[in-house]
This record gives C-alpha cells, structure tokens and sequence, in this order.
C-alpha cells in the first residue's frame, strides 16, 4: 500500500513505484486517497 504522498483535486494521489518519489505526479499508479481531500495533506 502505497502512502498519501500528494494529491490532486479528485482525492487521488499519485505515487512513484520506481521508489525514487522525485515525480509523484508523474506516477501511472494512481491509488484512492480518502483522507486527502484536495489540500495536498493527510
């Protein structure tokens, strides 16, 4: 399980799954983040 690193408007963040997590944005891997709710935080 990936952690709430950033997250957009939609409530989904977006992870690096190559580990370096400089592009976390750039990510294919979108997982649900309920507990993000747009503000960029946990």
């Amino acid at each position: 399980m990936a952690q709430c690193k950033m997250c957009n408007g939609t409530g989904v963040v977006f992870t690096t799954s190559d580990g370096d997590g400089k592009n976390p944005w750039k990510s294919t891997h979108p997982v649900p983040c309920p507990n993000c709710k747009g503000t960029g935080k946990v």
